[in-house]
């Protein structure tokens, strides 16, 4: 087993990855945290099954393979490491925001908490946009 974590050289491919999130999100995580919230929310409330696959395991297999050390290096040999952050844009991560900010407000009973709610949300867009940028 050390002789294949030393032939893969996982610290090195682990040090690619976080230098891959980095590129594409840098030191604005909040927008990400955001996102995989979204995912999470989405997962778990969505009572649609095709709605619910589209937003998770999509999101999830894309994921796995983005961050997985293993599937890292052997896309290294395909593709250039310098634009390999570039598999971060198949991620729908306004969208899925969007789906659960609406699918979120469409929970709420009180109409004051609605307005409340897509008011924070469309502060957060602005924020984080800005930041995202």
């Amino acid at each position: 087993m050390s002789e294949l974590l030393e032939k893969l050289n996982v610290e090195d491919t682990m040090e690619n990855i976080k230098t891959l999130f980095y590129y594409f999100n840098g030191e604005k995580i909040l927008f990400f945290v955001l996102f995989l919230l979204s995912v999470e929310y989405i997962w778990f409330t969505e009572k649609n099954k095709k709605v619910r696959d589209f937003f998770t395991w999509f999101i999830c297999i894309m994921l796995a393979v983005i961050w997985n050390p293993i599937c890292i290096k052997i896309l290294s040999k395909f593709i250039n490491f310098t634009s390999m952050y570039r598999l971060y844009f198949m991620l729908p991560i306004n969208l899925t925001i969007a789906v659960a900010g609406t699918k979120f407000i469409e929970k709420q009973k009180n109409i004051v908490l609605k307005i409340v709610v897509l008011i924070v949300l469309l502060f957060s867009i602005v924020v984080f946009r800005r930041l995202h940028l």
